[in-house]
């Protein structure tokens, strides 16, 4: 009796203590299991937040940029024979004329290289008079330098700009069966400097990214027909807005769309005026 008695309580103390064994261990498992695997994911959660802004802050914009712009035009234009001192042959070309002009170049940090394009002709671009053919056209082709004073964050800005150029005018009149212009042929070639500046005021902001701008543009010609352009114009930019090392926000990157006015006087007298659209920007 005492021999089943012991025996029974020898099993039952084993069994007790391999049941503590056991159970003890899946508490403290599941107890640390919950607690690592709640530790682990706030871990996980901390390290997703803060991913972005240490990407931000060690994230380095290039200082080199291209720079583009388009622009289309339509107005006004005095010939060639429009001017005070011309005695010849009158060329009766349309007064409507377009202009196009393609820049392009590069950018670094505030300043910018470019080179530009423009042609000049009549709508349409050769007028039938009394069976003669009156043809106007003018291509002006420069490299301009442009040192941005202060940051695009600034609510006024100041453009300085310096650069040469290239300028051919022609007025020719053709006889109805000649192919060579022989009642006018007029030619203007012409190179030097240009300079001048831009002007801009931030109006409002539009958003987080882009915002509106008004810029006043002035350029001299300093050919021998000097001329003097002035660009009065509406600028809608939209800005690729971005932390880079530091925190440091920057604006440098952005697109425009933009219309305007654009008067042209020239020192012999002649006068042009266009309505003129642009867009383009400068891409990093």
């Amino acid at each position: 009796m005492q021999i089943c008695l012991l025996k029974a309580l020898f099993i039952s103390s084993h069994i007790f203590f391999v049941t503590l064994l056991v159970v003890q261990p899946s508490l403290a498992y599941d107890d640390e299991g919950a607690v690592g695997f709640q530790s682990s994911k706030t871990k996980l959660q901390s390290l997703t937040d803060s991913l972005p802004s240490q990407l931000e802050k060690t994230k380095k914009r290039s200082d080199f940029g291209v720079l583009v712009n388009f622009r289309l035009g339509l107005g006004r234009h005095d010939n060639l024979t429009k001017a005070k001192s011309w005695t010849g042959p009158e060329l009766k070309s349309s007064n409507t004329h377009f202009t196009v002009l393609i820049e392009s170049g590069v950018t670094y940090k505030k300043a910018s290289s470019s080179f530009f394009i423009s042609y000049l002709a009549p709508i349409p671009r050769i007028q039938n008079i009394s069976g003669y053919g009156h043809k106007a056209e003018a291509v002006d082709i420069g490299l301009l330098f442009k040192m941005r004073l202060l940051s695009m964050k600034s609510k006024v800005n100041f453009t300085p700009a310096v650069g040469y150029m290239w300028a051919k005018e022609i007025a020719n009149i053709y006889d109805p069966n000649g192919s060579q212009p022989d009642s006018l042929d007029l030619t203007y070639a012409d190179n030097g400097m240009s300079f001048g500046v831009d002007f801009q005021y931030r109006l409002a902001k539009s958003g987080r990214v882009s915002e509106h701008r008004i810029v006043f543009g002035y350029l001299h010609e300093n050919l021998r027909r000097e001329a003097d352009r002035y660009q009065l114009e509406w600028r809608f930019l939209g800005f690729n807005k971005e932390k880079g090392q530091g925190g440091k926000m920057l604006f440098d990157d952005f697109d425009f769309l933009a219309i305007g006015l654009e008067h042209v006087r020239w020192s012999d007298g002649r006068n042009d005026w266009f309505l003129i659209g642009s867009f383009g920007g400068v891409f990093k």
